[in-house]
Order: C-alpha cells, then sequence, then structure tokens
C-alpha cells in the first residue's frame, strides 16, 4: 500500500490513472486527498490529478535514483570493450 509520503519530488509513479510513468515534480497535501503534478516520462505532458487515498494506494512508487544493483561482470565487459576501442583509436592518430 502506497502511503502519501512516498510521493516525493522526482520519484517515478506508475498505475492505472496514468498512460505512461510519470515523474512527480511536487505533491501537495489537500485534506484527505493529494495534488500530485507530475511529468509524463515519454511524451513530456504534464499532469495534475487530485488524487484520494485509495488512488494512491494503486500506483506504484520507484525510487527517487535507480538501484545500482547491476550485473558487474556486465559493467566489466562494458568497459573492457570500451578501453580497446579508445585504445584503437589512439593508435590510429585520432
Amino acid at each position: 500500500m502506497t502511503g502519501f509520503e512516498q510521493l516525493t519530488a522526482n520519484a517515478v509513479v506508475r498505475g492505472p490513472l496514468f498512460p505512461e510513468p510519470v515523474q512527480v515534480i511536487v505533491c501537495t497535501p489537500l485534506g484527505e486527498s493529494v495534488k500530485l503534478v507530475g511529468k509524463g516520462l515519454e511524451s513530456g505532458q504534464l499532469y495534475e490529478p487530485i488524487l484520494d487515498a485509495g488512488q494512491v494506494a494503486a500506483l506504484q512508487v520507484s525510487a527517487e535514483q535507480p538501484p545500482f544493483d547491476g550485473d558487474p561482470l556486465h559493467f566489466r565487459l562494458d568497459i573492457e570493450a570500451l578501453r580497446l576501442a579508445l585504445a584503437h583509436k589512439k593508435g590510429l592518430g585520432f
């Protein structure tokens, strides 16, 4: 269950109320409801719904920053590929 306190600036919300993921710009309490102002991540459209507790509970809230839990082997392979590409360019006089 999602609470109003999770709707912080830069959080990303998804759910049946929005056709796309929405980044929260500001969230203002209005009694037992909350006004969410957010920007669609795909379209850039501005959303300004007033949500009650039930609607907020239907939302999935992602963290402000994505988790840093990628595969370390893939990271190392990517870095090695970049190193080789840079070494090749330097060898060609670029």
